[in-house]
């Protein structure tokens, strides 16, 4: 068994070594360089996360790509139900461009053909990819369903050619 002054002798020799002391000023040390290591990291992810979207290398064009088909044809189909026709326009290929001057129509009278002929207030409700018909080295064909005010529904085919280094419509 130990007696008090056992005990008392013990404390007094813990402090005079000096262990006691500098412990806790270890342990904060410690503390505060792992705060600032976690701080330091959370920050370079953060930026690292940011940046990474604008280091990704732009997606080439490509008539392979059916992502890319889907996104012309919605793209189109959204300025033919909102009647934006000028801009509809600015997505066909230059050859498309030539066909509508040849035959001197507005892109309206030629894609609605004779049914504009009909009713002249004539509107596409809705405008929508079927299916992707066929595939040459060269061309897509899309099958496309126009649904109108009557509800009147009607299937075109598109064809979509790489022009340089975008994708366009040719022909309808």
């Amino acid at each position: 068994m130990r007696t008090l002054f056992e005990d008392v002798n013990e404390k007094t020799d813990r402090e005079d070594d000096g262990s006691t002391k500098t412990l806790p000023m270890i342990t904060w040390l410690i503390a505060i360089v792992m705060i600032g290591v976690a701080v330091g990291t959370f920050f370079w992810a953060r930026n690292r996360q940011q940046q990474k979207p604008d280091e990704q290398a732009p997606v080439a064009v490509s008539l392979e790509d059916d992502a890319q088909i889907k996104q012309l044809i919605a793209k189109f189909s959204g300025f033919v139900v909102d009647e934006n026709w000028a801009e509809a326009e600015k997505m066909l290929s230059t050859e498309g461009r030539a066909n509508l001057a040849k035959e001197k129509k507005t892109l309206r009278e030629s894609l609605l053909g004779e049914r504009i002929a009909k009713k002249k207030d004539l509107k596409v409700v809705q405008m929508f990819q079927v299916n992707l018909a066929s595939r040459t080295p060269s061309t897509v064909r899309s099958d496309c369903a126009m649904i109108f005010a009557d509800r009147d529904q009607v299937i075109i085919p598109i064809t979509i050619v790489k022009e340089g280094d975008h994708l366009a419509i040719n022909s309808w």
